[in-house]
């Protein structure tokens, strides 16, 4: 059987560590990443420097074209019979997509209870955070 010789892959220099995660003895004994023996230079961008990073996600609380996300628990089987009703008539009742369907419920419940406790008028709020975690029960 033959001895193999390993592979090399020219033109591509390992890249180093970042120096903040490293233990200071660590970042003592790194030595620089040696020059490659036949470096391939890499082309360059068309502006001649690096392509910017991607802008970081937005918030799920961001307001995008007047409407914010939302975010809450339901029961499994509320869950499932909502998107069952949703698929079995999102074209008999016009829903565009299935928040356009959860945003219509949302808006019925909201008008009972302003009819009901605050003679149909909407209630004042704010837009501050609303307690999290399950109410205190006595």
């Amino acid at each position: 059987m033959s001895e193999q010789t390993p592979r090399i892959i020219e033109g591509l220099t390992p890249k180093p560590a970042p120096l903040a995660r490293m233990r200071a003895s660590e970042r003592e004994a790194t030595p620089a990443p040696p020059p490659a023996e036949a470096a391939v230079e890499a082309p360059a961008s068309k502006s001649g420097t690096k392509t910017p990073r991607r802008a970081p996600r937005k918030a799920s609380s961001t307001v995008t074209s007047g409407k914010r996300s939302m975010s809450f628990y339901a029961h499994e089987s509320t869950h499932k019979r909502a998107r069952a009703a949703y698929r079995h008539t999102r074209h008999l009742e016009g829903d565009e997509s299935y928040s356009d369907m959860v945003e219509k419920a949302l808006e019925a419940e909201v008008a009972r209870r302003e009819a009901a406790y605050n003679d149909g008028k909407p209630f004042e709020g704010t837009d501050t955070p609303l307690p999290a975690g399950r109410p205190m029960q006595g």
